[in-house]
């Protein structure tokens, strides 16, 4: 899965879209900010099932463009930091589940 090697990076471009939405205050980054958290705050709350997260791709999508054009040096740290926890949260779970 494709998907599953970018995200790392996706994960550190969301968040630096995250913060460059709140530090720039450009009403439209919030807004679709505001609304991927009540999205995801909504299908966390029906399932965890890939199929309903779907439709907030483009959303994600979005943010993770907003966030790599952010010329933030201190988002870009920020956001590798959270790159870094994905990936050491996906080698936790991988030994997990082998031992």
């Amino acid at each position: 899965n494709a998907f599953a090697l970018v995200f790392p990076f996706y994960a550190a471009m969301f968040t630096r879209g995250i913060l460059r939405a709140f530090k720039s205050g450009h009403l439209v980054a919030l807004a679709l900010v505001a609304v991927f958290i009540f999205d995801m705050v909504l299908v966390s709350q029906a399932s965890m099932q890939l199929r309903h997260k779907i439709p907030l791709m483009p959303l994600f999508y979005i943010l993770v463009g907003y966030g790599a054009t952010s010329p933030y040096d201190q988002h870009r740290s920020i956001g590798w930091f959270v790159a870094v926890l994905v990936v050491a949260a996906n080698f936790v779970v991988m030994l997990l589940q082998v031992i």
